[in-house]
């Protein structure tokens, strides 16, 4: 809710400078760096704009549980974090098995779900550059979705608290420590499971599994 009323706050004030922008590189007595600057004003609401949409898109709806493709959910949440990816030399890539069916459930909780583990990865891979791979496959009755990380992994003796609430091992004020507790709640809502596998300096993978949708 909160992020959907801050997009839409945004959104209206960024339009009008949007306009205001294109209506100054309309005129013919700009010099170079006046342009110049002009548009990197204008790439830079853009992006903003860019960024508000997506909140928008990603702002939690009533759940609306029906078949959805996992594929689609992940490229969303993806989305979500392309631009930090790029900032900090860390590749994506998706991998999907030929044939996978369609999930049921809410995909905006799925994509909830896979923007948590990707944000655990980002920040697990700390700016040093890394990769992270999502890939989805067929497993009987279920899908299985999986995302793993080649950063530094973490101690086997903590991995059986991972799900607990409030647990984190980042300093950050603003790490609540819910990621993965919420994650797994709405998993096993779903009629899922999740579960990890980790070592330190080995990466981090994480394995959801969704029922598929009837036919």
């Amino acid at each position: 809710t909160l992020a959907a009323g801050v997009a839409h706050e945004i959104n209206n004030p960024i339009g009008g400078m949007q306009n205001a922008v294109n209506r100054l590189l309309q005129a013919a007595d700009l010099d170079e760096r006046q342009r110049v600057y002009l548009e990197l004003l204008r790439d830079g609401l853009a992006r903003v704009a860019s960024t508000t949409r997506r909140m928008l898109e990603f702002a939690p709806k009533d759940a609306n549980p029906r078949p959805f493709d996992a594929a689609a959910a992940i490229q969303g949440a993806f989305a979500l974090v392309e631009h930090r990816c790029a900032q900090e030399r860390v590749s994506f890539k998706l991998e999907v098995e030929d044939g996978v069916p369609e999930v049921y459930g809410d995909a905006h909780e799925i994509q909830q779900v896979v923007l948590n583990l990707l944000l655990n990865s980002l920040d697990a891979i700390d700016g040093r550059g890394g990769s992270v791979t999502a890939s989805l496959r067929s497993q009987g009755s279920a899908v299985c979705l999986e995302v793993a990380d080649d950063g530094p992994g973490m101690p086997t003796e903590l991995q059986p608290r991972i799900f607990d609430p409030f647990f984190t091992q980042k300093a950050r004020p603003d790490a609540s420590g819910l990621g993965m507790f919420i994650s797994y709640s709405i998993v096993q809502n779903h009629g899922g499971s999740m579960r990890v596998e980790s070592a330190p300096g080995e990466g981090f993978r994480t394995f959801v599994e969704l029922p598929v949708a009837a036919p």
